[in-house]
């Protein structure tokens, strides 16, 4: 047996690192969920409702309930980061990107 082998140069050490790779990347890449509150819910609901009216007064008003809810502590950091990207897609007129991404928050609260 040669024993002047690096550890280096065995093919598994090497597979072994690039699966330890791959899974971090995996993992960084992978999809997140945005867990709403009750409130958070029902102000995603609200929403899409605007959204797909194309409602530009009711995503005013919904606007001022999410930064009011935020101030009193009623929706979490990811959540409210995430119905003010709605927000900001249907105020640009980007109406079926905001459809999609609260559909996308719905789909979340989902247990599988």
């Amino acid at each position: 047996m040669n024993q002047n082998r690096s550890v280096w140069s065995t093919p598994w050490l090497w597979f072994s690192i690039a699966a330890i790779v791959m899974i971090g990347l995996a993992v960084s890449f992978w999809p997140r969920t945005t867990p709403l509150s009750d409130d958070g819910y029902d102000l995603t609901m609200a929403l899409y409702n605007a959204c797909n009216r194309r409602n530009e007064d009711a995503i005013g008003q919904l606007q001022d309930q999410v930064e009011t809810k935020a101030s009193a502590g009623q929706l979490s950091t990811d959540a409210t980061s995430a119905l003010r990207s709605v927000i900001d897609d249907a105020k640009a007129g980007r109406w079926q990107p905001a459809m999609v991404r609260c559909r996308e928050l719905m789909d979340d609260q989902i247990k599988h």
